[in-house]
Protein backbone atom coordinates (compact mmCIF):
# COMPACT_ATOMS: atom_id res chain seq x y z
CA UNK A 1 0.00 0.00 0.00
CA UNK A 2 1.33 3.43 -0.96
CA UNK A 3 1.43 5.64 2.17
CA UNK A 4 0.84 8.66 -0.06
CA UNK A 5 -2.56 7.40 -1.21
CA UNK A 6 -5.39 8.81 0.87
CA UNK A 7 -9.11 8.09 0.93
CA UNK A 8 -11.34 10.94 -0.24
CA UNK A 9 -15.00 10.30 0.53
CA UNK A 10 -16.01 13.35 -1.51
CA UNK A 11 -15.02 11.52 -4.70
CA UNK A 12 -17.65 8.76 -4.45
CA UNK A 13 -21.39 8.29 -4.40
CA UNK A 14 -21.20 4.92 -2.65
CA UNK A 15 -22.05 5.98 0.88
CA UNK A 16 -19.06 5.80 3.21
CA UNK A 17 -16.78 4.12 0.68
CA UNK A 18 -14.07 6.55 -0.37
CA UNK A 19 -11.90 6.76 -3.47
CA UNK A 20 -8.12 6.77 -3.33
CA UNK A 21 -6.18 9.79 -4.52
CA UNK A 22 -2.65 11.09 -4.14
CA UNK A 23 -1.79 13.61 -1.47
CA UNK A 24 -1.55 17.28 -2.26
CA UNK A 25 1.23 18.22 -4.72
CA UNK A 26 1.62 14.59 -5.80
CA UNK A 27 0.58 12.67 -8.92
CA UNK A 28 0.14 8.98 -9.71
CA UNK A 29 3.07 7.41 -11.61
CA UNK A 30 1.57 4.55 -13.58
CA UNK A 31 4.95 2.84 -14.18
CA UNK A 32 6.26 3.04 -10.63
CA UNK A 33 2.72 2.37 -9.33
CA UNK A 34 2.99 4.96 -6.60
CA UNK A 35 2.27 8.59 -5.84
CA UNK A 36 5.26 10.84 -6.43
CA UNK A 37 5.97 14.50 -5.82
CA UNK A 38 4.88 16.46 -8.90
CA UNK A 39 6.62 19.70 -9.83
CA UNK A 40 5.13 21.30 -12.93
CA UNK A 41 8.45 22.74 -14.15
CA UNK A 42 9.98 22.35 -17.62
CA UNK A 43 13.78 22.29 -17.57
CA UNK A 44 14.17 20.99 -21.14
CA UNK A 45 15.69 24.21 -22.49
CA UNK A 46 18.67 23.96 -20.14
CA UNK A 47 21.36 21.42 -21.05
CA UNK A 48 25.01 20.89 -20.15
CA UNK A 49 25.88 22.96 -23.22
CA UNK A 50 23.65 25.91 -22.28
CA UNK A 51 25.73 28.89 -21.22
CA UNK A 52 24.64 30.12 -17.77
CA UNK A 53 23.06 33.54 -17.50
CA UNK A 54 25.04 36.35 -15.89
CA UNK A 55 22.87 36.18 -12.77
CA UNK A 56 23.39 32.43 -12.41
CA UNK A 57 27.16 32.75 -12.94
CA UNK A 58 27.28 35.34 -10.17
CA UNK A 59 25.24 33.05 -7.92
CA UNK A 60 27.65 30.18 -8.57
CA UNK A 61 30.65 32.27 -7.57
CA UNK A 62 28.93 33.45 -4.40
CA UNK A 63 27.91 29.90 -3.56
CA UNK A 64 31.50 28.71 -3.95
CA UNK A 65 32.71 31.36 -1.52
CA UNK A 66 30.07 30.48 1.06
CA UNK A 67 30.42 26.71 0.78
CA UNK A 68 32.06 25.23 3.90
CA UNK A 69 35.20 23.26 3.29
CA UNK A 70 35.90 20.42 5.72
CA UNK A 71 38.92 18.61 4.30
CA UNK A 72 37.68 17.80 0.81
CA UNK A 73 34.00 17.73 1.82
CA UNK A 74 31.78 15.49 3.91
CA UNK A 75 29.56 12.71 2.58
CA UNK A 76 26.53 12.56 4.85
CA UNK A 77 25.19 9.12 5.78
CA UNK A 78 21.71 10.59 6.22
CA UNK A 79 19.16 12.67 4.42
CA UNK A 80 20.03 16.35 4.28
CA UNK A 81 17.89 18.75 6.27
CA UNK A 82 15.99 21.43 4.30
CA UNK A 83 18.40 24.02 5.69
CA UNK A 84 21.45 22.06 4.47
CA UNK A 85 19.93 21.70 1.00
CA UNK A 86 19.12 25.41 0.79
CA UNK A 87 22.64 26.33 1.87
CA UNK A 88 23.92 24.75 -1.38
CA UNK A 89 21.12 26.10 -3.58
CA UNK A 90 21.80 28.66 -6.29
CA UNK A 91 18.39 30.17 -5.54
CA UNK A 92 19.69 31.34 -2.18
CA UNK A 93 22.41 33.36 -3.92
CA UNK A 94 20.30 35.02 -6.61
CA UNK A 95 19.45 38.69 -6.22
CA UNK A 96 15.65 38.72 -6.07
CA UNK A 97 15.50 42.36 -7.16
CA UNK A 98 17.45 41.96 -10.38
CA UNK A 99 16.88 38.31 -11.35
CA UNK A 100 14.37 37.50 -14.08
CA UNK A 101 11.89 34.65 -14.10
CA UNK A 102 14.21 32.78 -16.50
CA UNK A 103 17.11 33.26 -14.07
CA UNK A 104 15.06 31.70 -11.28
CA UNK A 105 14.02 28.80 -13.51
CA UNK A 106 17.59 28.16 -14.62
CA UNK A 107 18.92 28.22 -11.04
CA UNK A 108 16.21 25.79 -9.94
CA UNK A 109 16.90 23.42 -12.87
CA UNK A 110 20.63 23.43 -12.19
CA UNK A 111 19.97 22.77 -8.50
CA UNK A 112 17.83 19.77 -9.34
CA UNK A 113 20.42 18.38 -11.74
CA UNK A 114 22.92 18.19 -8.87
CA UNK A 115 20.80 15.34 -7.45
CA UNK A 116 20.49 13.47 -10.75
CA UNK A 117 22.78 10.61 -9.69
CA UNK A 118 20.46 9.74 -6.84
CA UNK A 119 17.05 10.65 -8.22
CA UNK A 120 17.16 9.71 -11.91
CA UNK A 121 16.74 6.14 -13.03
CA UNK A 122 19.26 5.21 -15.71
CA UNK A 123 18.11 6.02 -19.26
CA UNK A 124 14.71 7.21 -18.04
CA UNK A 125 13.11 10.28 -19.57
CA UNK A 126 10.39 12.46 -18.12
CA UNK A 127 7.46 13.16 -20.41
CA UNK A 128 4.22 14.99 -19.81
CA UNK A 129 0.66 13.92 -20.43
CA UNK A 130 -2.70 15.04 -19.14
CA UNK A 131 -2.34 13.01 -15.96
CA UNK A 132 1.03 14.52 -15.09
CA UNK A 133 4.55 13.11 -15.25
CA UNK A 134 5.15 9.61 -16.57
CA UNK A 135 8.58 8.04 -16.44
CA UNK A 136 9.11 5.93 -19.52
CA UNK A 137 12.06 3.86 -20.65
CA UNK A 138 12.75 3.70 -24.38
CA UNK A 139 12.67 0.17 -25.84
CA UNK A 140 16.10 -1.37 -25.52
CA UNK A 141 17.47 -3.97 -27.88
CA UNK A 142 18.83 -7.15 -26.29
CA UNK A 143 22.44 -6.67 -25.28
CA UNK A 144 24.95 -8.22 -27.65
CA UNK A 145 28.12 -9.04 -25.68
CA UNK A 146 31.24 -7.36 -27.04
CA UNK A 147 33.36 -10.23 -25.77
CA UNK A 148 33.22 -13.30 -23.54
CA UNK A 149 32.60 -12.22 -19.95
CA UNK A 150 31.46 -15.28 -17.97
CA UNK A 151 31.80 -13.81 -14.46
CA UNK A 152 29.88 -10.58 -15.12
CA UNK A 153 26.82 -10.12 -12.85
CA UNK A 154 23.74 -10.60 -14.99
CA UNK A 155 22.40 -7.04 -14.77
CA UNK A 156 25.71 -5.26 -15.25
CA UNK A 157 26.93 -3.67 -18.47
CA UNK A 158 30.24 -4.85 -19.81
CA UNK A 159 33.35 -2.78 -19.24
CA UNK A 160 34.26 -1.24 -22.64
CA UNK A 161 36.88 -3.35 -24.40
CA UNK A 162 39.26 -0.38 -24.63
CA UNK A 163 38.87 0.64 -20.96
CA UNK A 164 40.96 -0.34 -17.96
CA UNK A 165 38.13 -1.03 -15.50
CA UNK A 166 34.59 -0.21 -14.54
CA UNK A 167 33.15 0.79 -11.16
CA UNK A 168 29.51 0.33 -10.18
CA UNK A 169 27.33 1.80 -7.46
CA UNK A 170 25.63 -1.48 -6.51
CA UNK A 171 27.14 -4.94 -6.41
CA UNK A 172 24.48 -6.48 -8.66
CA UNK A 173 23.84 -3.42 -10.87
CA UNK A 174 20.15 -3.53 -9.93
CA UNK A 175 20.28 0.27 -9.68
CA UNK A 176 22.71 3.17 -9.74
CA UNK A 177 25.46 4.31 -12.08
CA UNK A 178 28.46 2.88 -13.91
CA UNK A 179 31.84 4.62 -14.13
CA UNK A 180 34.20 3.60 -16.96
CA UNK A 181 37.87 4.12 -16.08
CA UNK A 182 40.21 4.60 -19.08
CA UNK A 183 43.64 3.02 -19.32
CA UNK A 184 46.33 4.98 -17.47
CA UNK A 185 43.71 7.14 -15.74
CA UNK A 186 43.86 8.64 -12.26
CA UNK A 187 40.61 9.84 -10.70
CA UNK A 188 40.12 11.81 -7.49
CA UNK A 189 36.58 12.03 -6.18
CA UNK A 190 37.05 15.54 -4.85
CA UNK A 191 34.60 18.10 -3.49
CA UNK A 192 33.34 20.57 -6.13
CA UNK A 193 34.19 18.26 -9.04
CA UNK A 194 32.03 16.07 -11.27
CA UNK A 195 33.66 12.99 -9.75
CA UNK A 196 32.52 13.82 -6.20
CA UNK A 197 29.29 11.88 -6.88
CA UNK A 198 31.32 8.63 -6.87
CA UNK A 199 33.03 9.24 -3.51
CA UNK A 200 32.54 6.38 -1.05
CA UNK A 201 29.84 4.82 -3.24
CA UNK A 202 31.56 1.98 -5.14
CA UNK A 203 30.47 -1.59 -4.40
CA UNK A 204 31.55 -3.50 -7.52
CA UNK A 205 34.62 -3.34 -9.76
CA UNK A 206 35.28 -5.07 -13.07
CA UNK A 207 38.86 -5.14 -14.38
CA UNK A 208 39.86 -5.87 -17.99
CA UNK A 209 42.46 -8.61 -18.69
CA UNK A 210 46.03 -7.36 -18.36
CA UNK A 211 44.98 -4.39 -16.23
CA UNK A 212 45.31 -3.43 -12.56
CA UNK A 213 43.28 -0.94 -10.57
CA UNK A 214 44.45 0.47 -7.25
CA UNK A 215 41.82 2.11 -5.05
CA UNK A 216 42.54 4.39 -2.12
CA UNK A 217 40.76 5.41 1.05
CA UNK A 218 41.75 9.09 0.62
CA UNK A 219 41.24 11.35 -2.38
CA UNK A 220 44.96 12.11 -2.76
CA UNK A 221 45.99 8.48 -3.41
CA UNK A 222 46.89 7.87 0.23
CA UNK A 223 45.42 5.98 3.16
CA UNK A 224 44.36 2.36 3.07
CA UNK A 225 44.60 0.90 -0.42
CA UNK A 226 44.25 -2.31 -2.40
CA UNK A 227 45.03 -3.46 -5.93
CA UNK A 228 42.87 -5.71 -8.10
CA UNK A 229 44.64 -7.31 -11.05
CA UNK A 230 43.15 -9.31 -13.91
CA UNK A 231 45.77 -11.77 -15.15
CA UNK A 232 43.39 -14.23 -16.74
CA UNK A 233 41.59 -14.45 -20.06
CA UNK A 234 38.40 -12.78 -18.81
CA UNK A 235 37.40 -9.73 -16.80
CA UNK A 236 37.93 -10.00 -13.06
CA UNK A 237 34.78 -8.97 -11.15
CA UNK A 238 35.02 -8.12 -7.45
CA UNK A 239 32.07 -7.40 -5.17
CA UNK A 240 33.85 -5.56 -2.38
CA UNK A 241 31.32 -6.43 0.33
CA UNK A 242 31.43 -10.15 -0.47
CA UNK A 243 35.18 -10.76 -0.27
CA UNK A 244 36.97 -10.43 3.07
CA UNK A 245 40.18 -8.93 1.64
CA UNK A 246 38.24 -6.08 0.01
CA UNK A 247 35.41 -5.54 2.53
CA UNK A 248 37.16 -2.70 4.39
CA UNK A 249 37.01 -0.49 1.27
CA UNK A 250 33.44 -1.22 0.29
CA UNK A 251 31.84 2.23 -0.14
CA UNK A 252 35.10 3.74 1.17
CA UNK A 253 36.96 4.69 -2.03
CA UNK A 254 37.96 8.31 -2.76
CA UNK A 255 40.56 7.94 -5.54
CA UNK A 256 41.65 5.36 -8.12
CA UNK A 257 44.55 4.61 -10.45
CA UNK A 258 44.25 2.15 -13.34
CA UNK A 259 47.00 0.83 -15.65
CA UNK A 260 47.24 -1.90 -18.29
CA UNK A 261 50.12 -3.87 -19.79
Amino acid sequence: MDMNLICNKDLTTQGDIGKCECRRDMKWNSEALECQVYLDVDCSKFTYDTAPSAAVKAAVEEAKNDMPMIGEGVMLNRTETPEETMDKSLLKHLDAKTSSEDDLLEAYCRDIDAYSFDLNQQNFQMTQNRQGPVYSQPPKAPEVPQYADPDKPAKCEQVPADACAGAFQTKDCSSGWKLDIPKGEEMRFKWKTHYFAYKNRIELIGVRPGCSITVFEKNDFTGDKMTITSNGEFNKWVSLADEAEYLHLNNQIESVQCVCN
